[in-house]
Formats: C-alpha cells, structure tokens, sequence
C-alpha cells in the first residue's frame, strides 16, 4: 500500500478517515502529506539512489543534486537565506516555518537546522565526486535523515498544541495538518519505541467523537522524548516550543521522561549547474525542472 497517495486520493475524494472531515482538514491534510511525507521520502530516495550509483561507478551528481532540489524547492527564491516572504513548500521551508516556534531560528531566518542540512547536502556531493561513497551513505544515515526528522517532529507538537485547544467536533484545518506531520514520523517513532508510536497516532489521528489530542499536549511531548534517541535526533535540536522550559523533549523538561544523543557525522541531463536558494546549495548538473515541481 502506498499509504501516503492512498491517503491524499482518499482526502480529496473525502473517503476513508476523511469521510468526515471538513474540506478545510483536507485541503490541509493533502497540502502537508506532500510536503512531508513524499517530499521527504522522494528527497531521501534521490540520495540514497545516488550512493546506489557511486558504488557502481557511475556519475551519480545528478541524482544527489534531484534530491536536494526536492528537499529545498524552487520557491525559496534569490535570496541567500531563501524566500523572505514564505514562498517555499518543501522541507526547507518548514524548517523555516517551525524554527519561530522552537527558537531555534538563525538571524537570517533559516532555522539551525536547515543551515546544517544545506551544509550536510554540500559535503554530501563532494564525497561522491571523490568517490567516497560509504561517507556519503554515513551522512544521509546519521546527517540528513535526523536533520530532516527534525522538523517532521516540531511540526507535529507545533500541531499537537495548536489541536490541544480545540473542541470535538472542530472543522480546524490544523487537524489535518497535524495528522499528515504525525503520519510522517510515526513510522520512524515505531522502530524505536511502539508504545510512543501508538501514543502519538492516537492523539494526532483525525478526531471526530473523541476531543482533538485526547491526552494532552505534553503527553505526546512526552512520547517523543522517550523515542528521539533511537531514530538519532538529539532532543537539543528540537528545542523548546515558545521558549516555555516545559514543553521540551529533553530529560531536564518537566514535561518530559527521556532525551537523545547527538550523532556524530562522518543520463541525459544538463550538465549546467542550478543554484538553489541563491548559492544555498549549488548543484553540479541542471534539476531546475525538478525543483519546480507542481507544489512548489
């Protein structure tokens, strides 16, 4: 089952879990999928298919250059920090989005995170044009993966305290938004700890008898800071929301029961190089077609 076009085809349909959400939980629901679910899932699948290509000899830029564009996105403009104004879609752009709330955002606007993903991405390709393509495959597995990750994670308890105060029965957007963030993260939750996976799920699945985050913010709070260590993200990097003390995911937090550790890092087309976000990432061969995909 190809559960996220599963679900975007069901949300515009409005069947399945959406048979009886609101045109606003699903406009919602499909516009986030897509920034984090396949959009992730497609980035990560260009990086991991160029490592594929360097271990079989073969010039594998274009396809580690296809991944970055997807994860940055056309939109984020000419300016050296990416679209002032908000006009990114992707993976970038959330980072952006979610770094306001966990005050972790850079006096250029980019969250710290974003800036160590673009970083990750440069030192990524030089790797595979020196032909190192074990150090390429060690910074997707312990660099890209948890950077990307964490945003996926402030998005869903940016959601989870957003929903927490909404009523059964709401028609909220923000319902379908926080289940599309929860169902991009559950699944990598669920390798390390079941039980916060299932605790997560329950509270950001669209609700319409139960009230929306049925135990409370602080408990999915809670359940992630018992799973970060095992997915590799440090709970530092997810930072506090609003600047609140006890809405973390790191042991010190009184809402929180666990912490993480941080890692450590170790075919026919153009061959013009395509700057992304002004220099932020620059490709070595053309993907300007696919950082203009159709949501972007």
């Amino acid at each position: 089952r190809n559960f996220a076009g599963d679900w975007i085809m069901e949300a515009l349909s409005k069947s399945g879990p959406f048979q009886y959400a609101s045109k606003e939980q699903r406009i919602s629901f499909v516009v986030r999928a897509i920034q984090s679910i396949v959009v992730f899932t497609h980035g990560l699948r260009e990086l991991y298919g160029a490592v594929g290509k360097c271990k079989g000899g073969i010039d594998s830029s274009v396809r580690w250059d296809r991944g970055a564009a997807i994860l940055i996105g056309s939109n984020e403009g000419t300016e050296r920090s990416g679209s002032p104004t908000g006009r990114g879609k992707m993976m970038f752009a959330l980072g952006k989005e979610m770094c306001k709330h966990f005050s972790n955002c850079m006096v250029s606007g980019n969250s710290l995170n974003d800036q160590q993903l673009v970083d990750s991405l440069q030192k990524g390709l030089e790797f595979l044009e020196s032909k190192d393509c074990d150090k390429a495959l060690e910074l997707i597995e312990n660099g890209i993966r948890p950077e990307l990750l964490v945003s996926l994670v402030q998005a869903t308890l940016h959601f989870a305290m957003l929903n927490d105060l909404l009523s059964t029965g709401s028609t909220n957007g923000s319902l379908g938004a926080g289940f599309a963030f929860s169902q991009s993260i559950v699944p990598f939750v669920n390798l390390s700890d079941e039980t916060s996976a299932n605790l997560i799920g329950s509270n950001m699945n669209l609700q319409f008898i139960d009230d929306p985050v049925k135990d409370g913010a602080p408990a999915v709070f809670s359940a992630f800071a018992t799973a970060l260590v095992g997915i590799g993200v440090d709970c530092e990097d997810i930072g506090n929301y609003n600047g609140n003390l006890g809405l973390g995911v790191c042991s010190e937090n009184p809402a929180d029961t666990g912490s993480g550790t941080k890692t450590t890092l170790p075919d026919g087309t153009k061959s013009t190089s395509t700057s992304l976000a002004d220099g932020l990432y620059t490709t070595t061969t053309y993907v300007q077609n696919r950082a203009e995909i159709a949501l972007d």
